[in-house]
């Protein structure tokens, strides 16, 4: 694929940002021992130092997005102040300075336009900026609304916020794709934040972002991912305290509909609309210390609502037709549809964040960085469908959702860094019943009238949980010429979803003549955990000339996961909701051993690029980059959805029921496969036992190198500047199609 693209100065190639260049003197020599002193306010420790080496080069890395000041100072010669330097995610600027003799006290002040082009990464990004993000609607400041943006990503968007505000939509959960490439990865402050099954749990608060950084290509070694990797950028305080609000409101007022006579005529008496819309936020930072400790906190609550047309909540939910001492209840059907709008149905959400972060310069040599973030929200009853009612929907509630990081920088020596972090991501989405529903009544199915009632056809109930730790720890040894780094990230992985169908039924009716049952052998709690999604990698950026830099590296990958052992009917499976465990009284309690390395993939993942500026003036690059990726993976691609002994046994089947008295209960018994009374045979006689057609896994392919979807990528770009602060990429990307995939979906001889 080519592709051209204009870019502002903030398209970045990493994490952190640097700035390095060359020192000569008049006639054109370099200038070692020049001592390079870089300032800037978004810095706690206030500046940064480096000296140049035997070839007049130096290297500052790991600077905060912000505006900068670089100072150069040699015995002998004038100093020179290079104002103005302005800094996003990952950039580094080529900043030059040319020494004349005199004395240190004679100062010369430069100011000009910061670089556009990077002259020495090869990851190609997208930045969105703080000043962008104020700018946007508060609606549309979302992870996969923003990622939906980037250039050559193909996935859905949603404006405005108006179809769904739960974490995890399409984008951000692997739906998008990046010329082909797909696995979104999102990271915040350089750590992962997906939940265990590799969707987005965590919800970004706009204001608390410093910078959203999206990187597309040429991804150097110390990341695990191939798609568009997303990086959050928090906010830190300062020495001056600031505070940010920001506020978001709509309704039905505010939007039209085409529902006309004509529509009304065939029976459709509402639209779906927006009742309510809401996002607002307040954040303040500052110092506890100048230059010593500083914190940063930001609250916010949004949410909406919307009307569903011909959704309807069940006016006659608790009257029932079936006898009173029957256990299973059928409700009757009859749509609400003169219920106060304030009560209407449809989709309704909200959630609330508070998040406090605090930046502690321990020593000269020592920073330290805290993150809590507590979250919860409600998926209120979400049923846009005109052929559902509102009970047959359940609630669930992000309660709680957490991210919890901290981190700590160590200066070693004046070459010498270390970086270690730790990170937690804890996600519950725990279902609940809508008020007028119960375990005890039934969900119903009528394909003849095409409405589903009663209660939901599946419910997950407690615990149900998708949580995630990180580990990272790196040392990098920076010269003026190279910038080596060696390091580790390693991820644990645990899910908890708990199933659960009333009365283990679903009753299928014809215009409410019961037909068909569809049997459960439910409840169970299905678990699926990560030992080990690890990363060891080693990689340098070498200056190996003025112009000519090249970006090297290796990664080893380890990826496992295993089933535990798991259970039904049994204590400690709930929490308590449906009061003690409840058992299938077909099946009794239940247990299943574990299953181990499923899979167990190692891979060894070169990564390569070269950056060339073309006429030494920093305004022309030359880049090229060739890479091997492996796949984002989680709990549920193999553990939780093939090799679970859960998963591969029949979980459910059907059987015929002619209904004879009418009241709506199965004269027969359940338990007899057989056909018995007014039910036929079960439709699968395996129901409940280990299922002969489930996939086969060949254990060679669960297990070695070289057996993990993988995919290599190669990029070639020109970047230009035109003029100050615009430039203009053109690249050509290719990647061998997206994947080599085994193909699960075939048995294979074991």
């Amino acid at each position: 694929m080519v592709a051209g693209v204009l870019f502002l100065a903030g398209v970045a190639q990493a994490q952190d940002a640097g700035i390095a260049g060359v020192v000569k003197d008049a006639t054109g020599g370099v200038l070692p021992g020049v001592t390079v002193t870089v300032t800037s306010p978004v810095l706690i420790e206030q500046q940064r130092t480096a000296v140049t080496d035997a070839e007049g080069r130096y290297v500052i890395t790991q600077l905060r997005p912000g505006a900068y000041r670089a100072t150069f100072t040699l015995q002998g010669f004038s100093t020179v102040v290079r104002e103005g330097i302005l800094l996003s995610a990952g950039f580094t600027a080529n900043i030059e300075a040319e020494l004349r003799v005199g004395g240190l006290a004679e100062s010369v002040t430069v100011t000009g336009a910061s670089p556009v082009v990077d002259v020495q990464n090869v990851r190609r990004q997208q930045v969105v900026t703080s000043d962008l993000l104020d700018a946007l609607p508060a609606s549309t400041k979302s992870i996969s609304s923003l990622a939906s943006l980037t250039t050559g990503l193909s996935g859905l968007g949603d404006i405005g916020g108006q179809y769904q505000v739960e974490p995890g939509n399409d984008v951000v959960s692997g739906g998008g794709a990046f010329h082909g490439k797909s696995g979104t990865k999102v990271s915040y402050d350089g750590m992962g934040i997906e939940n265990s099954s590799g969707n987005s749990s965590y919800q970004m608060t706009a204001s608390s972002v410093e910078e959203m950084v999206m990187s597309t290509s040429g991804i150097s070694a110390d990341t695990n991912a191939d798609g568009v990797v997303v990086n959050i950028i928090p906010k830190e305080g300062s020495n001056t305290f600031r505070t940010i609000f920001a506020t978001t409101f709509a309704n039905n007022s505010m939007e039209s509909d085409n529902l006309d006579d004509a529509l009304r005529a065939r029976g459709l008496t509402s639209s779906t609309q927006t009742q309510k819309l809401f996002d607002e936020s307040a954040s303040v930072g500052g110092p506890i210390k100048k230059d010593k400790l500083w914190f940063f906190g930001t609250v916010r609550t949004w949410g909406f609502a919307r009307w569903g047309a011909g959704v309807y909540w069940n006016k006659t939910q608790n009257v029932f037709l079936t006898p009173p001492d029957a256990v299973a209840k059928v409700v009757k059907w009859t749509p609400y549809v003169d219920r106060p709008l304030d009560k209407d149905s449809g989709r309704r959400e909200w959630y609330d964040s508070g998040l406090a972060r605090i930046t502690w310069q321990a020593s000269k040599n020592n920073k330290v960085g805290f993150t809590y973030d507590e979250q919860r929200g409600c998926n209120c009853g979400s049923v846009t469908s005109a052929q559902s009612n509102e009970y047959y929907g359940s609630q669930y509630q992000f309660d709680p959702n957490r991210l919890i990081q901290a981190s700590w920088n160590s200066t070693l020596t004046g070459k010498l860094l270390l970086e270690v972090g730790f990170a937690a991501t804890i996600s519950q989405w725990n279902g609940f019943y809508n008020p007028g529903v119960n375990n005890n009544i039934v969900s119903i199915v009528d394909v003849g009238a095409g409405i589903s009632y009663g209660a939901p056809f599946i419910y997950l109930g407690h615990p149900n949980g998708r949580d995630r730790y990180t580990q990272r720890a790196s040392l990098s040894y920076v010269t003026g010429s190279h910038n080596f780094k060696v390091g580790f990230q390693t991820d644990e992985a645990n899910t908890n979803t708990y199933w659960q169908m009333n009365q283990n039924v679903v009753y299928y009716e014809y215009n409410t003549y019961p037909i068909l049952i569809l049997q459960w052998a439910t409840p169970y709690r299905a678990n699926a955990k990560v030992k080990a999604d690890m990363g060891i990698y080693g990689q340098d950026q070498w200056k190996l000339t003025n112009k000519m830099t090249l970006n090297l590296g290796l990664r080893w990958d380890y990826f496992n996961s295993y089933v535990p052992a798991q259970s039904s009917g049994t204590p400690g499976e709930t929490d308590g909701y449906f009061g003690n465990p409840p058992v299938n009284p077909i099946f009794g309690p239940r247990t299943w051993d574990p299953v181990y390395d499923v899979p167990s993939w190692k891979d060894i993942d070169p990564r390569l690029g070269v950056a060339y500026d073309l006429r030494g003036d920093g305004k022309t690059a030359l880049k090229f980059t060739a890479g091997r990726y492996v796949a984002k993976l989680g709990t549920d691609d193999i553990a939780a959805n093939i090799a679970s002994p859960i998963t591969r046994s029949v979980t459910f089947s059907t059987r015929n029921w002619t209904a004879a008295n009418g009241n709506y209960v199965p004269d027969c018994n359940l338990g007899n496969f057989s056909t018995n009374g007014e039910c036929g045979a079960i439709a699968d006689q395996n129901f409940g036992k280990n299922n002969p057609n489930a996939v086969q896994i060949d254990s060679a392919v669960l297990s070695g190198y070289g057996k993990r979807d993988s995919n290599w990528d190669i990029t070639g770009e020109v970047q230009h500047q035109l003029r100050e602060g615009i430039g203009i990429t053109g690249g050509y990307y290719f990647n061998n199609g997206g994947y080599f995939r085994y193909n699960f979906g075939s048995p294979f001889s074991s």
